[in-house]
């Protein structure tokens, strides 16, 4: 009996996740097979009439039953790609988003000093931080969170990434009252109201930690006890820089002018919806 090669087992993962309603089956067929093999997709098509080892092909089938229970790719295969940086990846985290790779990008081009001081707060798996130390490589990253299971995860990334970070538990601001100021505070903070994070997709609200995604009954739990402590943990005319929800940004922009920052700029990701913002602190 002939064995199955290749492209029958890419066929049969794409029959098998289109049943499950999972989005673009072909494509996450390919990236879960390539996840095992790691040759690269365009590889699996020239060489489609090759065979998976028997470990393989157990490997796939379990993969792709996972997959078809809507655990996240990223989790299954213990990596996500962001900034063109690899991240690993586990439960404990947040898994990084395109979307954010718009905040980074508006963080590397504030006018800061050549070895400026940065934390990375919320950090969960080091993305934000790490991405910023390996295109800033001067910068004195920080990276925070209160979740000590996410700062294992983001300190094995800084290693990972060879970024030279500092690793601090903390819950906000609160371990870093007596420090000097930075010059950045940048965060992804969780931002979703309680009572939305049901209506999420399956593969984050049955996967992802709550802790990560939970902003408290409005969303802002967490952004009205950070902009007041950031506001005495920043230099003069330091930066604050914040993700958000697509509706939530201009209410930010208010809190954060409210708090004695000065005009607060809404970020904007690639399909044009608002993603966070950047504040600048009053040099007075």
């Amino acid at each position: 009996m002939a064995k199955t090669n290749i492209k029958m087992w890419m066929d049969k993962g794409t029959a098998l996740l289109k049943d499950q309603a999972i989005p673009n089956p072909r494509f996450e067929a390919e990236v879960l097979l390539d996840g095992i093999l790691h040759k690269g997709r365009a590889w699996l098509y020239a060489h489609g009439d090759a065979l998976l080892s028997e470990a393989q092909e157990k490997q796939y089938q379990v993969w792709l039953q996972r997959r078809s229970l809507h655990e996240p790719f990223a989790v299954i295969v213990g990596y996500k790609e962001f900034m063109g940086i690899t991240f690993k990846v586990t439960p404990d985290v947040l898994i990084p988003r395109p979307d954010t790779e718009c905040v980074v990008e508006s963080a590397l081009a504030l006018p800061l000093e050549k070895k400026a001081k940065v934390l990375d707060l919320c950090t969960g798996t080091g993305a934000i931080g790490i991405a910023l130390g390996v295109l800033k490589p001067d910068w004195q990253i920080t990276l925070s969170d209160i979740s000590p299971q996410a700062l294992k995860v983001a300190e094995g990334n800084a290693g990972l990434n060879h970024v030279k970070t500092r690793i601090v538990n903390s819950d906000l601001l609160d371990a870093f009252e007596k420090e000097d100021p930075f010059d950045l505070i940048i965060s992804n903070p969780p931002y979703i109201p309680h009572g939305e994070i049901l209506k999420l997709e399956p593969d984050v609200k049955d996967y992802e930690p709550w802790l990560a995604l939970d902003g408290g009954e409005t969303g802002f739990d967490f952004y009205n006890r950070l902009i007041p402590q950031a506001q005495s943990q920043l230099k003069k005319e330091g930066w604050l820089v914040l993700e958000c929800g697509a509706d939530q940004a201009e209410a930010l922009i208010e809190k954060v002018e409210r708090s004695g920052f000065e005009s607060g700029t809404i970020i904007k990701d690639l399909s044009g919806k608002n993603r966070g913002i950047t504040a600048k602190k009053q040099r007075i």
